[in-house]
């Protein structure tokens, strides 16, 4: 009878030796990703054109070299993706933005705008993720708006919609 007592007691000590372990690896997991993440908090701006009014006209020059005038009359919606060359978010998204420039050409502009005034630098970012089709600009007047803020503007240059993506 003490061998079944003296057995049982062994393996509850695995057990709990092994929950240990488990709750140690489970809690290294949490700090990488906290170190990958950051603290994030609400993802809640009031920056920026407020929904509904005229989007401000930008005038710039694209990653081409081309000039680029937003704010001219379009018979699609135009979707303005403020991005920047250091977002580890903005490389995650390149994929998906390529996609959608794609796949919605027929009924949607989407027009990338480089929160950073470094040309050299935004034509490396669109270069490397395959965004060379994607409208570009570098745009001084873009730098006043939130970055990463995700406009959808409508035939009459409105605001019509916002939205923060990735970390703050």
């Amino acid at each position: 009878m003490n061998e079944v007592w003296f057995i049982s007691y062994v393996v509850l000590w695995l057990v709990v030796l092994a929950s240990v372990c488990t709750i140690a690896v489970l809690a290294r997991q949490i700090g990488v990703l906290h170190m990958r993440l950051g603290p994030a908090g609400a993802r809640v701006s009031t920056a920026g054109p407020e929904i509904g009014t005229l989007a401000p006209k930008i005038d710039g020059i694209d990653v081409n070299g081309n000039p680029f005038r937003f704010g001219e009359i379009s018979d699609k919606r135009t979707l303005l993706v403020f991005i920047s060359p250091q977002c580890s978010t903005c490389a995650d998204l390149a994929p998906s933005i390529k996609a959608l420039a794609k796949n919605e050409r027929a009924k949607l502009n989407v027009v990338l705008v480089s929160v950073v005034d470094d040309v050299g630098k935004t034509l490396d970012f669109v270069e490397t993720h395959g965004l060379r089709k994607t409208p570009c600009v570098v745009s001084r007047q873009a730098l006043d708006w939130t970055p990463r803020l995700r406009q959808s503007v409508k035939r009459q240059f409105a605001v019509r919609c916002r939205s923060i993506v990735g970390r703050g």
